[in-house]
């Protein structure tokens, strides 16, 4: 993910499932499900940044999309998280 900077990344299931070392067997949509389930608890991870009276507030990924029919995840990390 770092090589990439801010590009989007695609991951098919079958890369990703590897990557959690996925024992069980998901259906298509019991899968989408999971990563979704997983999104949501990202999401609500914001960070804040507090200098003086500036407060500054986002999230990990600017983009996290579900392809079901091709079933690839795209994700961007926000680049307030990239360092270079």
């Amino acid at each position: 993910v770092k090589e990439k900077g801010i590009e989007i990344i695609e991951v098919s299931f079958l890369e990703l499932k590897k990557y959690i070392n996925l024992k069980k067997k998901h259906s298509n949509i019991e899968f989408m499900k999971s990563i979704i389930n997983v999104n949501k608890k990202l999401l609500a991870l914001n960070f804040t940044f507090v200098e003086g009276n500036v407060v500054e507030q986002f999230t990990l990924f600017k983009k996290f999309k579900v392809d079901g029919d091709n079933k690839i995840l795209y994700v961007s990390v926000n680049e307030d998280f990239f360092f270079y």
